[in-house]
Formats: structure tokens, C-alpha cells, sequence
């Protein structure tokens, strides 16, 4: 259960985050710009979307955050300053392909781009899996692995 502090500290958080948004959306969009503008990674795309974080979903994580922490006897050391460090989800943009082999070149025009715009890569690419036949395909593409609970395939990057 959280304390008045918490519950306080977890709502100046999500007015935080909310008062950051349009940045978020800005950036998501711009990236979406930026991956559609390149035809060496339109060729190999279906569709493209953006999505950012809703607060409601942001300060629930956060008390799962407070919760865990509490359960494993660690604090919960989120604050204005490392916010948007520590949750690495508050925007994204969706990419679907039509067949799992079209990763290696949108992973190549990916690198590429993010080369040339200077964002940097600070967590993958990593695909989530749940038919481990596929494990071996992502390994030798030089991605790595973690096996998921939802029945679809996804390759994450964190940019900053």
C-alpha cells in the first residue's frame, strides 16, 4: 500500500510526464517521418504507428514499479530527474512487415538511419519470441533473444 508521499510523489510524476508529451509526440512523429522517408526501409513495410504512453497507463506502471520495489526490499527511486531514463517506453513507433526475413533489411535501414540522425541505440535490437524455432534465425542475424507470452514476434529498440 502506498503512502500519502508516494501516492504525491507518483501524481507529480505522471503531471511530469504529461506536461513532456507533446516532446514525445514530436519525436515519434519525426521518426516516423524520418523511417517512411528512407526507400530502403519503405520497400519491406506494411504500415508504420506511433504511439505515446497514456499518463493512466504511466502511473500504473509506476505503482507496479513501487509495488515490486517494496517486494524486494529495494526503493522506488524515481524522480523528475531520471524519469524518462528509467521508463524507456513513454513513446514508440510500431513497424509491421509481412515476413519474419524482412527484419535483417529494415534492421540494416534502421542502423543506417539511426547512423545519420545520431540517435543512439542504448538497449537492442531485441526480439521478443515465442516459437523458439525462430531463435535461431535472430541469433544469426545478430539479434538477441528473449522469449515472450504473446503469441506474435517483435524486435525492440531504445533510443535516446
Amino acid at each position: 500500500m502506498a503512502t500519502k508521499a508516494q501516492k504525491n510523489l507518483i501524481e507529480d510524476l505522471v503531471r511530469h510526464y504529461r506536461d513532456s508529451m507533446p516532446e514525445f509526440k514530436t519525436f515519434a512523429s519525426v521518426l516516423r517521418t524520418q523511417v517512411l522517408g528512407s526507400p530502403e526501409l519503405r520497400k519491406h513495410i506494411r504500415f508504420v504507428r506511433v504511439r505515446v504512453k497514456d499518463p493512466d497507463h504511466l502511473r500504473d506502471k509506476l505503482y507496479r514499479k513501487l509495488d515490486e520495489g517494496a517486494d524486494k526490499g529495494k526503493g522506488f527511486k524515481y524522480s523528475k530527474k531520471n524519469l524518462f531514463v528509467k521508463i524507456n517506453d513513454l513513446a514508440g513507433l510500431r513497424i509491421i512487415h509481412l515476413h519474419t526475413q524482412q527484419i535483417i533489411p529494415i534492421r540494416d535501414g534502421l542502423r543506417t538511419l539511426f547512423e545519420e540522425e545520431r540517435y543512439r541505440v542504448v538497449e537492442g535490437p531485441t526480439a521478443r519470441i515465442w516459437d523458439e524455432e525462430y531463435k535461431r534465425f535472430f541469433k544469426d542475424a545478430g539479434i538477441a533473444t528473449k522469449t515472450g507470452k504473446t503469441l506474435y514476434t517483435s524486435v525492440h529498440y531504445v533510443l535516446k
